[in-house]
């Protein structure tokens, strides 16, 4: 639900990546051509944004194809997902492999996405509640299709690309939220390990 008309959230077409290659040509071209994308992870992250474009003529960067869970790691309680994972995929992994891990969905939505609800600064109902703050390190295509990852992933074969968030230099990450400065291709983020006991009230 857009304020307004519809009319004024036309998009001029949408284009659906299946990898992160695919993200750097269309931005590219998009770049050139000086015309204006609207990215979605899922298009599903209720209350924090749309999958209507902010203005008629916009292309929409629809990113739901690239839904690939990259590695979840039970040890040290991370993960490494694309934008169009959604919690209840990501869930499913973790119950799926027996692992003891939790997630902090946004209520009620299973169907957004860790990736666009962390990038809108969503929040959760548990002590991970503030889901930036458990996010660690990002794969960004830049506007120019240039290709950078933050924190500890700016190193070659780096294995603290999820474990540590700060790396060398300056830390960047905030820049990718709630703007339109990159398309966030992959993220790692936090998990919770379960409890060894909770009572819900």
């Amino acid at each position: 639900m857009m304020a307004g008309e519809d009319a004024d959230y036309i998009p001029s077409a949408a284009l659906l990546p299946n990898d992160a290659e695919q993200v750097q040509e269309l931005v590219r071209i998009c770049n050139e051509y000086k015309v204006p994308i609207w990215t979605i992870s899922t298009g599903k992250n209720l209350g924090y944004g749309s999958a209507a474009p902010g203005e008629t003529g916009q292309v929409i960067l629809d990113l739901h194809r690239m839904n690939r869970i990259i590695n979840v790691d039970p040890e040290v309680c991370t993960a490494l997902i694309e934008p169009g994972v959604t919690y209840q995929q990501l869930y499913d992994y973790i119950q799926e492999k027996g692992y003891k891990l939790w997630l902090d969905p946004p209520a009620p939505s299973a169907i957004a996405g860790p990736v666009g609800n962390t990038l809108d600064r969503g929040v959760g109902y548990t002590p991970y509640g503030e889901h930036f703050m458990f996010q660690c390190g990002m794969e960004v295509v830049l506007a120019n299709g240039e290709m950078i990852r933050t924190g500890m992933g700016g190193i070659e074969n780096s294995s603290s690309w999820q474990v540590f968030k700060w790396g060398y230099g300056p830390y960047i990450d905030g820049l990718f939220t709630q703007s339109n400065y990159g398309v966030v291709t992959k993220m790692g983020l936090w998990l919770m390990p379960e409890p060894p006991a909770y009572r819900p009230f």
